[in-house]
């Protein structure tokens, strides 16, 4: 547990070269673990070993590869845990065609071993859904397989409802939706609603998207907060910043709650409208028990981009990984020349260097 956590700081306090020598020596630490055999066996270490080891070990670019192969990890992670899916999306992961393997045969193995595992029927339907996209037919009936085992199984719901909106079936994707909310109960009911508050996010139609979250909010605070997250995570990712601020603002119109303002404050930010954002942010920071311990880390992280980009925005060069694609997205939104912006969403290899 320690590994993972000091692997964790490293991820999120290191550029990307040294967290891959971080990476390659959390491999490293973790098989001496393994061979020095204290306490029982755990499927989880020989799961995460089979991720380094694979093909004759780690492919850090640009530096020596230092894992090594020692052992079938995989197949002592099988015996201790046979119906474990991330055993099946290493087989497909690695798969090869040219050994006449497919990454769908990994899933086919596992829905026969296990007929009764809502998981790898998703798992198939999700691999084919994002890789052969005109075999949408397989993937719905795996999905129906899989909410049949296990009706609140929320991620398949949301591939199926992601799969009728690709397809142009927003009227079958309503309906499913409507049939949800019929059969389901108490927090399940509460699981729907946020479905079809990401589903009316992601087709664009934010007038209902007003709707549903202001409605939420009425009847039911917590709820209605939540509801706002879900909105404004697919906004945000979308580059909707207008639509975040106008959401926002009926909300805030409703109940003054900080998270609004959080919400708020960041879409301003990626707008350019930096000292409204740092204004608002200062505000919030003023009374940080008014914001719920869970957004009281972004709200330091966004706080400080605030403070920085507009700098940052004046100079040339590549910036640091965690900032370049927000400083891309608030170049592109403000209309300067592509040849300003383009160049960041590059890849990370730049940055590494």
């Amino acid at each position: 547990a320690q590994l993972l956590v000091d692997l964790g700081e490293s991820y999120r306090t290191s550029d990307r070269a040294t967290f891959l020598r971080d990476l390659d020596q959390f491999a490293d630490d973790l098989r001496k673990l393994e061979s020095e055999n204290q306490g029982p066996a755990l499927w989880e270490t020989y799961a995460l070993l089979a991720m380094f080891d694979w093909k004759g070990g780690t492919q850090a670019k640009g530096m020596r590869a230092v894992a090594r192969r020692k052992g079938n990890y995989l197949a002592k992670a099988r015996e201790l845990k046979p119906n474990l899916p991330l055993l099946a999306w290493l087989d497909a992961r690695y798969a090869s065609e040219a050994e006449g393997k497919h990454k769908v045969d990994a899933w086919n193995e596992f829905c026969k071993q296990f007929p009764y595992d809502p998981r790898g029927f998703y798992s198939r339907a999700l691999l084919v859904y994002n890789t052969h996209a005109d075999e949408a037919k397989s993937a719905v009936a795996d999905l129906k397989t899989a909410i049949a085992l296990y009706p609140p199984y929320q991620d398949a719901h949301k591939l199926l409802l992601a799969i009728s909106v690709r397809d142009g079936h927003l009227t079958q994707a309503t309906e499913h939706i409507r049939q949800m909310r019929q059969s389901l109960q108490g927090d399940d009911r509460l699981n729907v609603d946020l479905m079809e508050v990401e589903l009316t996010a992601r087709i664009g139609d934010y007038e209902r998207l007003e709707t549903l979250v202001s409605g939420m909010m009425l009847s039911s605070r917590p709820q209605g907060l939540k509801a706002l997250a879900t909105a404004v995570r697919i906004l945000l990712g979308d580059g909707e910043y207008s639509e975040v601020v106008e959401l926002c603002d009926r909300v805030l119109e409703q109940s003054e709650t900080a998270v609004g303002k959080l919400f708020r404050a960041r879409a301003n930010m990626l707008l350019g409208r930096f000292e409204d954002a740092q204004s608002a942010f200062d505000a919030i920071a003023m009374a940080p028990e008014d914001l719920d311990e869970e957004w009281r880390s972004l709200l330091s992280l966004w706080s400080d981009q605030c403070r920085r980009f507009p700098t940052l925005l004046t100079t040339t060069g590549m910036p640091d990984a965690r900032d370049r694609l927000d400083l891309a997205r608030i170049l592109a939104v403000s209309g300067a020349k592509p040849e300003r912006w383009l160049y960041l969403f590059a890849a990370d290899g730049p940055v590494a260097a």
